[in-house]
């Protein structure tokens, strides 16, 4: 009867042990799992932070694009360079364009307040540009002025557009 007494007096602490042993498992666990909340939280605010970041560097590259194929298309309207219409590109043929349309703008960032109302004025001022060439060419000095003024006021809008996306992606993360 006394062994049988010991025995159990054993497995009772064992038991206590055990218990006490897992208590403090499930203490080390529930901890290690905080941690990894917290670095996953972390992980995902640093790769918005690098989204937006991405984001308005390319909004600034898209920008000297447009700023570049404006000087583009004064030389030709001024008589400082003979290329022909066609050997500009188009909205969907340009850096943004492609970006926009096919690539990471499309996949990314088409969630964005911005993002929709890009195309109309992009696609115009591209058009618009191409107009003002054809007028130059036609001897038509009037309307291809008039159109490299549309073409300005285009470009300001397709700025904006890429402005308030930057600004919607950099306020997301803040708010992240």
């Amino acid at each position: 009867m006394s062994g049988i007494q010991e025995d159990t007096g054993q497995a009772t602490e064992r038991m206590q042990t055990n218990a006490a042993d897992a208590a403090g498992y499930s203490q080390d666990g529930l901890g290690a799992s905080a941690r990894l909340d917290a670095l996953s939280q972390q992980a995902s605010a640093n790769g918005e932070h690098m989204a937006a970041t991405s984001l308005r560097a390319f909004a600034e590259l898209a920008k000297v694009d447009h700023l570049a194929y404006k000087m583009d298309i004064y030389q030709v309207v001024s008589g400082h360079s003979d290329r022909t219409p066609d050997s500009f590109a188009s909205h969907t043929a340009c850096r943004l364009g492609k970006w926009y349309h096919e690539g990471e703008g499309r996949r990314c960032h088409s969630h964005l307040p911005g993002f929709r109302e890009l195309d109309a004025p992009h696609e115009a001022f591209h058009r618009v540009g191409i107009e003002a060439l054809q007028h130059a060419r036609d001897g038509r000095h009037e309307q291809a002025l008039a159109a490299i003024a549309r073409m300005e006021t285009l470009s300001l809008d397709v700025i904006g557009e890429l402005d308030r996306m930057s600004d919607a992606a950099a306020e997301g993360h803040a708010h992240a």
